[in-house]
């Protein structure tokens, strides 16, 4: 049998060298060779090419950032402090609320509370005691994350509330998605999921969800099983694909169909009540949020006070654990962490 014989790599330190050299037409080259060995490297030369890499174009300058998330060292300070006010990017931002002292990110609150930045902003001052998270800026899986960092009661009813308000404002408009699938993307009747009901928050608050426990697994279950029986039933009702056609009409028309349809699969005793409300006044919502969970907390607590249902939920919940465990061991890996 024959084998394709392979190149020795270059010592690094050449290979380095060559990256640095930018009129000795090998950068390109040494840029590929470097990105590929990277993980493997010692720190000392890690750390080389990263200074490399942040004095270099915007390209090059995003790979190190990328990088330094999972090789943080505070040595990078002074160079992204001094990147940050001359390009200001918004990766860089990112890595700078992950890794910079608070006092820093106190100092320079106003300059870097952009967008969702303030959620990742409120994951590193939450517990300063002159910093107030307001809680109307945040969506309802980044306010499920705070309130749990926060050490505040959080029920699974509470988190269940907070699946279905996202829903809702998906399908109110609140929050914007794209509608449009390629004919392709709906030929097999397996399709993932409907987009309004895929999105990389939704499919976050799972994940914190199941974060609960096994009883968390259970009621994520329960929640991906909702999903499918809704796409199923909007398949059923439009068709396969919807609207599959090209253009802004068509993708207006498909994401106004499932918007439609998903509203009406929201459990009426949520909707009835959430219509009165202001979607863009997050406060009413945490207020009812706030009522809910005392609800909660009394049903709970009268029910492990009830004789006649405390055993029966002690060997249920044993049960419950065993299958719901094994149940999500054939699930596929949900794994992943938020920022």
């Amino acid at each position: 049998m024959e084998y394709e014989v392979r190149k020795h790599n270059k010592p690094i330190a050449t290979v380095i060298r060559d990256y640095l050299n930018k009129q000795g037409g090998k950068v390109t080259s040494s840029r590929k060779d470097i990105e590929w060995r990277f993980n493997a490297l010692d720190w000392r030369y890690q750390k080389q090419i990263l200074h490399a890499f942040l004095q270099s174009g915007k390209s090059d300058r995003e790979w190190a950032y990328q990088k330094l998330f999972s090789v943080w060292d505070k040595c990078f300070i002074p160079t992204l402090l001094e990147l940050w006010e001359k390009h200001h990017e918004e990766s860089l931002t990112w890595l700078i609320i992950r890794y910079f002292p608070v006092d820093f990110l106190k100092r320079n609150f106003e300059r870097l509370n952009e967008g969702r930045n303030y959620y990742y902003l409120c994951t590193r001052l939450y517990d300063s005691p002159d910093f107030t998270v307001d809680k109307t800026r945040l969506s309802e899986y980044d306010l499920l994350r705070i309130k749990r960092l926060m050490g505040e009661s959080v029920s699974l009813e509470d988190a269940k509330d907070l699946f279905f308000y996202m829903i809702y404002k998906y399908c109110k408009g609140a929050y914007k998605f794209r509608a449009w699938r390629t004919v392709e993307q709906y030929k097999n009747a397996e399709v993932s999921e409907l987009t309004i009901l895929n999105r990389p928050m939704i499919n976050k608050m799972l994940l914190e969800i199941e974060s609960f426990g096994s009883k968390g697994f259970g009621l994520s279950m329960k929640l991906r099983d909702w999903r499918e029986s809704v796409k199923k039933d909007f398949i059923a009702k439009y068709g396969m694909a919807g609207n599959t056609y090209w253009g802004d009409e068509a993708e207006e028309s498909q994401r106004n169909e499932q918007m439609k349809h998903c509203y009406e699969c929201i459990d009426k005793e949520y909707t009835s009540v959430w219509d009165t409300f202001d979607i863009n006044d997050q406060q009413q919502f945490l207020d009812y949020m706030e009522e809910r969970h005392k609800q909660h907390v009394l049903e709970e607590s009268e029910k492990e006070n009830d004789p006649s249902t405390k055993d029966e939920l002690n060997d249920s919940s044993i049960f419950e654990d065993f299958i719901v465990h094994f149940d999500y061991l054939d699930e596929n890996d949900h794994s992943g962490l938020p920022f």
